[in-house]
């Protein structure tokens, strides 16, 4: 670069003179860092809560990558709205007026058109990692899949500058929505899937709306009926409950691969003895039938009437497990009552009981411990 530019300035001839301004301008623009730029513009309502940019950035003086500060800039614009008035439930007019007095001085809002080769790809990239049934605008972005809808790239650019658009993203996620779930994603919307899936081989097996209000959605291949009267031991577990509906699975350990099997999933919307008795009825009378017999329980069944048979249930300290456990096998072998049949079959999960023994140890009385 340095004989470069004393070999423009060596001569005085006005081209080379402007070649030399030319040449000076771009090596000073690699030679200074340049000020890393965000194309980011969100709404009030878009905004992080900590102020911060939700993507990584070049720092000035730095190799390491940092989160930019949201700026938060003021319109000094006045907008006058004038509505109709309403005169005997009629308005007086069918338009409305709006007035703006001022400049903008703040950036244009993000650019509502994604090209389709990004949209394309936002479509793909979103089946291919769960679909759009919980997918939202906010977590697409924040997420791990950026890269693979960039290209590689880790930041966005001017040419992603629309993915910035909230609002774009989610009506293209409603879209999706809408296609793979015509019919919502609550209760109507299982009943569609379980029209939609194969008669052969359903999972959806049972979809039952109660009149008091309540459901019960049991999920259950045949294969797992299968495995259900070939266990030693069953684990009734839930797993999530961030909304009212509540989903706890049945699994098996298999002794055969050495690994923990899903049963059954059942998804209902309470969780007390009758929601429980409901859901493992549905479970454990579908695996009958599909098998063809009675599941093989250990406390009832002996080792030369079954040599494989369910010794154990595993259950944590919630009630309506229990109380569901035992009202089942009240009704179905009413022989004995629930505690007969809970006290020989059932066992307490040992971190749920050691869980609540630590919970309670800070309120017993050190000086009666001792004698118990």
């Amino acid at each position: 670069m340095i004989l470069l530019k004393a070999w423009v300035f060596g001569n005085g001839s006005l081209l080379q003179q402007l070649l030399y301004q030319v040449y000076s301008l771009l090596i000073s623009l690699i030679v200074e860092s340049p000020i890393p730029k965000c194309y980011a513009v969100y709404a009030n309502i878009q905004g992080s809560k900590n102020q911060q940019c939700p993507f990584y950035h070049r720092a000035i003086d730095s190799n390491q990558r940092k989160k930019g500060k949201i700026v938060q800039l003021e319109c000094q614009c006045i907008f006058h709205y004038y509505f109709p008035h309403i005169i005997n439930a009629k308005p007086s007019s069918k338009y409305m007026a709006i007035v703006c007095y001022g400049q903008h001085d703040h950036p244009p809002p993000p650019a509502i058109r994604i090209s389709s080769t990004i949209k394309n790809e936002l479509v793909r990239v979103v089946r291919a990692f769960g679909g759009s049934a919980e997918c939202t605008a906010r977590r697409l972005i924040a997420s791990p899949m950026l890269p693979i809808m960039l290209n590689g790239q880790t930041e966005l650019t001017e040419t992603h500058i629309a993915l910035f658009n909230q609002d774009a993203l989610n009506h293209i996620l409603r879209k999706m929505r809408s296609e793979e779930y015509p019919w919502g994603t609550d209760f109507q919307g299982v009943q569609y899937l379980m029209r939609q899936q194969s008669i052969q081989n359903p999972y959806i097996r049972q979809t039952i709306f109660y009149p008091d209000g309540h459901f019960v959605i049991l999920c259950q291949f045949r294969e797992q009926s299968q495995l259900l009267l070939e266990s030693y031991e069953i684990q009734a577990d839930k797993t999530f409950s961030r909304t009212a509906c509540r989903e706890f699975e049945i699994n098996s350990y298999n002794h055969k691969t050495h690994r923990t099997t899903t049963i059954a999933r059942i998804f209902t919307d309470y969780e007390d003895e009758d929601g429980y008795y409901q859901g493992l009825e549905l479970c454990f009378k579908t695996a009958e039938d599909d098998i063809g017999r009675r599941i093989p329980w250990g406390h009832l069944v002996s080792s030369e009437e079954s040599p494989i048979r369910v010794k154990a249930i595993l259950v944590d300290e919630h009630g309506g497990q229990m109380a569901g456990l035992g009202k089942y096998f009240e009704k179905e072998y009413p022989f004995q009552n629930r505690h007969w049949h809970i006290t020989r079959i059932v066992k307490v999960c040992r971190v749920h009981y050691y869980r609540t023994i630590n919970r309670l140890m800070p309120h017993v009385d050190k000086s009666i411990s001792y004698y118990i």
